[in-house]
């Protein structure tokens, strides 16, 4: 079996190789950056009742989208594949810019009409404050608005460190003329016949890592769904990564930690139970893809349990 190996990738000391770490180092940083919280936002939902600070998954219904490029890109950038990272890093960088610039204007509108709230309540405070001879001060400046926080501008400059690295890239690759030798892949047959032999776990731990993708939870009553990134990201990226683990260790034939990864992915449920994910209202369609995964899971390992209490 031909396997992808990282070595390769870290020893190299060519200027090309130096670009292609900066690259990986600014994606993955890029990646981090979403998870910050980018927006207050004060508009989606009823006055008095703001919906509260969003990082990008909750603010822009295309960040999933981006985040599946990106980590296919990674995954390009450390194989040298510059027929997919290099039209992947264009894509990215543009629908980035795009969902950006969306949450900017949104921001822009809020403070444009909680400017003219403002102003028309503060003159009716100032007159029926005159009117009746100071009796009655209606505070002013009374309507809040949405705002940026530092997760946007968090992204803004991982977003210019991985377009400066990857300028660099194009500079020596295509001006320079350097080559660029990819690495071994995986062959699909390969990948193909984990799924055939192993059809219960990778369909479940496919659907666990693809729930976290889609709507999954409310993360305020007047909110619909949003993808589970949005929510809890660092418990998402642990899913979708314990995933990758359990894949690439059936891939490799090492069987010593999947039942290990298996009961970490049940673990989850801690934090996506149904009190949790049900207290705001009707879950979206990620959380029932999550549940059918996690039952296939659970299935897998009593199952293996079951197999070895017979061999014991």
């Amino acid at each position: 079996m031909v396997e992808t190996k990282f070595y390769s990738f870290k020893t190299g000391n060519t200027k090309i190789d130096t670009a292609l770490k900066l690259l990986l180092i600014s994606l993955i940083l890029l990646i981090a950056s979403t998870f910050l919280k980018v927006m207050y936002d004060n508009l989606g939902s009823g006055a008095g009742n703001p919906v509260g600070n969003l990082n990008i998954y909750g603010a822009s219904e295309w960040a999933p989208l981006f985040l599946i490029f990106s980590l296919i890109e990674i995954s390009s950038v450390i194989n040298r594949r510059e027929k997919f990272f290099i039209p992947l890093r264009i894509v990215n960088t543009l629908l980035m810019l795009t969902m950006q610039s969306a949450i900017s204007s949104e921001v822009q509108s809020s403070e444009n009409i909680a400017n003219q709230a403002n102003a028309i309540g503060n003159a009716a405070s100032s007159f029926i404050s005159t009117f009746t001879f100071g009796l009655y001060n209606i505070p002013q400046d009374l309507a809040d608005s949405s705002r940026l926080l530092g997760g946007y501008h968090a992204i803004s400059f991982t977003l210019l460190l991985s377009s400066i690295s990857f300028a660099y890239y194009l500079y020596l690759r295509f001006v320079k003329k350097e080559s660029i030798v990819p690495n071994s892949s995986i062959p699909l047959s390969e990948i193909r016949n984990v799924f055939a032999t192993n059809k219960l776990l990778t369909a479940a731990i496919s659907l666990m890592a693809l729930s976290q993708f889609i709507p999954f939870n409310r993360m305020n009553s007047n909110l619909f769904p949003s993808p589970a990134f949005a929510d809890h990201p660092i418990i998402s990226s642990a899913i979708c990564i314990v995933s990758f683990l359990i894949f690439s260790s059936l891939l490799q034939r090492n069987n010593k930690f999947i039942e290990l990864y298996v009961i970490i992915e049940i673990a989850s449920l801690l934090i996506w139970n149904p009190f949790y994910v049900l207290r705001y209202g009707a879950p979206g369609l990620g959380y029932i893809i999550y549940i059918v995964g996690l039952a296939l899971l659970i299935y897998y390992e009593l199952r293996s349990r079951a197999s070895n209490n017979q061999l014991s």
